[in-house]
């Protein structure tokens, strides 16, 4: 289960009258680490005397009152009312590593109290905030938990293209009756359990790990690994380029079902295997991919999940982590299936010349290898052409600016060179 983190924000103000009954407003901008506004990241009110010190151990996280999401520039407003001069409220927002930080504030009377906060990283369409909402104690039944999961991002800003489907589980087991729909950033469920309800478990969308609360989560029974490498060889000072292949692996018989990008720039996390991403600016920014797996086992499906980071870039100097021109610079997420696996004591027999080249170039290699295919293909897997040679060489133009990767099939095996065309 994840620990959901929340940075504080906001509050309230300083008192009138010992009894009066305050009402205000509460609003500020949250930021990423780089300041930049974050729209569509709920913003969570805790309200009144009940949560006056939020670094006490008995503070709930969960049990918020009510939220609200930042608009298209992250600028939130909370209302709040009925507090004493001696009441005070807390607001909450998470980011994608789940921990907290809090700022406390007392009420002031029909003031209008800032508070913005900057988080390092953003939260992502996955994460959740799941909370016990009330216990109802029925004559000669279980107590009756009603559960809510509240999205951490806005449906309109998560970058979800398709239909929410949410799902349930309840020590393990899928549930879906006593299920309310609220909405694709909410959704509630009601569960008969003993003293407690056990371990309740929400999935925003199949390709999320679950979120969980209460029991313990369970290992999972099978191995998955998020990881990506720099390729040092071919990223050049070209425009900016960045090349960096996708490794991630699990277990036989299991499935990577999700990928999701933290290019660390405070821009929309992105889910998807092989995605380019262009930084406005210089720097060195921290990478992150994480990736859900699913396997079928004998007690239902078991999810795994694992998070990968390196710090990917270049410095003020325009020095690599790569070099580039200082205007930015893109990452370009590549399928480590486009280089052939044979590729070792093969390449040595192929060369190419002029590379860089300014329009055309040649590659050559020794007729006794048998070359039967030649395949020119983008930095971003797309196939651009398909040669059949019937000389030891060919000659390669027409191409625009980029880097490119042929992928050469011989009777001895697969191998694979790199050309840049300026």
């Amino acid at each position: 289960m994840k620990k959901l983190l929340f940075s504080l924000m906001g509050v309230v103000l300083c008192g009138f009258i010992s009894q009066a009954q305050l009402s205000g407003t509460i609003q500020g901008i949250i930021t990423d680490a780089s300041s930049q506004p974050i729209p569509g990241v709920a913003v969570f009110y805790y309200g009144s005397h009940m949560v006056n010190n939020p670094s006490s151990p008995s503070f709930d996280e969960t049990s918020f009152l009510y939220y609200t999401y930042t608009d298209a520039v992250g600028h939130y407003s909370i209302g709040y009312g009925n507090l004493n001069s001696t009441d005070s409220v807390v607001v909450g927002v998470f980011d994608c590593q789940m921990n907290p930080t809090f700022l406390l504030r007392q009420a002031f009377n029909g003031a209008i109290t800032t508070g913005s906060v900057q988080v390092q990283c953003v939260p992502s369409a996955c994460d959740a905030l799941v909370s016990v909402d009330s216990m109802i104690y029925l004559p000669s039944l279980p107590p009756l938990f009603q559960y809510t999961a509240a999205s951490l991002r806005d449906s309109g800003f998560a970058g979800i293209n398709t239909p929410v489907i949410h799902s349930w589980s309840y020590n393990g087991i899928t549930r879906s009756s006593i299920n309310t729909w609220q909405g694709p950033n909410q959704d509630t469920i009601w569960i008969f359990g003993q003293t407690n309800p056990g371990q309740v478990c929400y999935q925003r969308m199949a390709s999320c790990a679950p979120v969980c609360s209460g029991g313990s989560t369970p290992a999972p029974s099978h191995s998955c690994n998020a990881d990506f490498f720099v390729d040092s060889v071919n990223s050049i000072n070209f425009q900016g380029q960045v090349v960096v292949w996708e490794n991630s692996t699990t277990d036989a018989g299991a499935s990577i079902i999700g990928y999701r990008w933290d290019f660390g720039d405070g821009s929309a996390t992105v889910n998807q295997q092989y995605p380019s991403h262009t930084y406005s600016d210089t720097g060195v920014y921290q990478v992150c991919l994480t990736i859900v797996s699913i396997a079928q086992t004998a007690t239902g499906m078991d999810t795994c999940t694992s998070t990968y980071c390196d710090s990917i870039g270049f410095d003020s100097n325009g020095n690599l982590i790569y070099k580039s021109s200082g205007q930015g610079f893109t990452i370009n997420v590549v399928d480590p299936a486009t280089v052939g696996q044979k590729e070792i004591g093969l390449q040595s027999h192929f060369n190419l010349f002029p590379n860089p080249t300014h329009g055309e170039a040649t590659l050559a290699w020794e007729a006794s290898i048998g070359v039967e295919q030649i395949d020119v293909i983008s930095i971003n897997g797309q196939l651009i052409k398909s040669i059949t040679p019937n000389t030891s060489f060919i000659k390669l133009n027409g191409l625009e600016t980029g880097v490119y990767i042929l992928r050469v099939k011989s009777e001895q095996g697969e191998t694979a060179v790199r050309m840049m065309v300026q």
